[in-house]
């Protein structure tokens, strides 16, 4: 049976070819610009194949925090005015960890080489 490839692989190809055929055949600002476009590559494809889960957790995550449902970008404001009104302090349970949680799950994504990120539980 014939399968397509993953949007992930597609993406993981492209930035392959930018970083290992087309970076070293160029120089200067060339170079460098085709390295940018390669780990703005890796990032969709981290995205394609993290980020359906990610969002997943973060909206649960919210909803579990806030007491109520809704769509992610109003739950994120909701959760930024409670923070804002001190209606949500670092004394509510589970925000710390929650936050934690969230912005490690991020980084994952945008910066898997961040050296903190192993100690933040991504």
């Amino acid at each position: 049976m014939y399968s397509n490839p993953s949007t992930h692989d597609l993406l993981t190809s492209v930035a392959a070819f930018l970083r290992d055929t087309c970076g070293p055949a160029l120089t200067g600002r060339d170079a460098f610009l085709a390295r940018v476009a390669a780990n703005a590559v890796e990032i969709a494809a981290r995205e394609a194949e993290q980020g359906p889960a990610a969002t997943a957790f973060e909206h649960q995550a919210l909803e579990n925090l806030l007491g109520r449902t809704g769509d992610v970008k109003a739950l994120r404001h909701a959760l930024c005015e409670a923070i804002r009104s001190g209606t949500h302090t670092n004394d509510h349970p589970g925000l710390l960890p929650t936050l934690e949680q969230l912005a490690a799950q991020r980084v994952a994504i945008e910066q898997p080489s961040y050296a903190s990120l192993s100690r933040a539980g991504g």
